[in-house]
């Protein structure tokens, strides 16, 4: 809302808003060390570890604007592409679903573990203690979370469970 009414009318070129967040980043990443700036858990900036408060809007202002910089110069380059349209479309199905696929995929490899044996450094405390632990022994299971986590709740659009989301 309050980039609607008070940055969209300035007509800010995609660039400068790209380049303002990505400075604005690499600012807090050399003032802040130490862990100060931990992404891991940010339901209730939790992972902040700074005395700072204004340092959650500073980051996410930086984040936000390297981002929606980034997509305006995007945007010409990739046209009319309906799965990212359907993903635009979609964000806020994504945002509050995406915990639940991801641990659809730790609750599967946790039956894996304790039925079969396999994947035996998946830490079985971790998972049953949080929504937010990541088994990732590689890249390859990176990618695989970030995929059941965004085409996941996409996926549960298309079902009779996903028409009373909407």
């Amino acid at each position: 809302m309050l980039y609607r009414y008070w940055i969209e009318p300035l007509k800010i070129s995609s660039c400068s808003l790209c380049g303002f967040g990505l400075i604005l980043g690499i600012i807090l990443h050399f003032f802040y060390t130490n862990n100060d700036l931990s992404f891991t858990s940010l339901a209730f900036f939790q992972s902040f570890k700074t005395d700072n408060y204004l340092l959650p809007t500073i980051s996410s202002l930086a984040g936000i604007s390297f981002y929606l910089g980034l997509s305006k110069c995007l945007k010409d380059s990739l046209g009319e592409n309906h799965l990212i349209n359907f993903i635009s479309e979609n964000t806020l199905t994504i945002l509050t679903c995406h915990l639940a696929f991801i641990n659809l995929v730790n609750f599967f490899l946790y039956i894996l573990n304790i039925q079969f044996g396999f994947f035996q450094d998946f830490d079985v405390k971790r998972f049953s203690q949080g929504a937010w632990y990541l088994y990732t022994p590689n890249l390859a299971f990176n990618w695989v979370y970030f995929i059941f986590g965004v085409f996941g709740p996409l996926a549960l659009l298309k079902t009779k469970a996903g028409k009373l989301l909407r």
